[in-house]
């Protein structure tokens, strides 16, 4: 049989043992947490630059629109030039200078529209990409917090249980003594 006071020695070290225990499950919480949160960070940046490349690609493709419009543009200026000439119809004429500035008129309007759609989709791209950053950032924000508190809870799991060890070993002591 073991003596008394190895059972209260043994009784401390499973006490120490048992509260560096949960000391360290808080820090590894917390390293899981700090962990989560850097992950929830990435995100946010990862969808900024989607959304710029997106943004970029958008304003690229009405580019690319544009210079067709206009290349088209073009090419239906000089058919109709043609075609008033093969009708008798001088080109400096008030009826060819109506059909040429209507034209004209209506390619500016097709190119405006198409800038504006490609500045509304690229500005949406952009915000869209500005709302994921900041919801990833508030997660991140929050396994953050989780993290200290887990550390917390870590420590003071770790003091209550060597408050409780240091209580019962003293009385364990005192009781050994008044034998």
């Amino acid at each position: 049989m073991c003596s008394p006071v190895a059972v209260i020695g043994l009784s401390a070290a499973a006490g120490v043992y048992s509260a560096y225990n949960q000391y360290q499950q808080g820090n590894s919480e917390g390293q899981y947490y700090n962990y989560l949160s850097n992950q929830s960070a990435q995100q946010g940046q990862l969808a900024l630059e989607r959304g710029k490349q997106q943004a970029k690609v958008i304003q690229d493709l009405a580019s690319h629109q544009i210079k067709d419009l206009k290349t088209a543009g073009a090419q239906m200026s000089a058919s109709q030039r043609a075609a008033l000439a093969a009708n008798g119809i001088d080109a400096s004429s008030v009826t060819a200078q109506d059909i040429a500035t209507d034209t004209l008129s209506k390619q500016d309007m097709d190119e405006l529209a198409i800038r504006y759609n490609a500045n509304t989709r690229a500005w949406e791209a952009q915000t869209d990409a500005n709302y994921q950053d900041y919801a990833a950032r508030a997660e991140a924000d929050q396994y953050r917090y989780a993290s200290r508190n887990a550390r917390r809870a870590g420590k003071t799991n770790a003091f209550s249980t060597l408050l409780g060890t240091a209580a019962t070993t003293a009385y364990q002591y005192n009781f050994l003594k008044r034998k």
